[in-house]
């Protein structure tokens, strides 16, 4: 349980950072250079959608295991 409680919050913290590492600089990008070949919005609508699911994926894998509670190898 404890070692589930340390690791939890890290991991999801890690993946909400993953998402701002690659969503920010691309928005700014966006941004600064709506008129610029390398700017793909669809590139980064893929991108950022996907870190978001694997993001939600392990908020749902936390409730889930707080829900179910401590097991026998915890």
């Amino acid at each position: 349980m404890k070692k589930i409680a340390i690791l939890l919050p890290l991991v999801l913290t890690f993946s909400l950072s993953l998402m701002a590492a690659y969503a920010l600089p691309e928005m700014v990008w966006a941004l600064a250079n709506p008129t610029s070949a390398d700017t793909d919005p669809a590139f980064f609508f893929a991108g950022f959608i996907g870190l978001f699911i694997a993001f939600l994926a392990l908020h749902v894998w936390g409730a889930v295991w707080l829900l179910r509670g401590q097991s026998a190898e915890d």
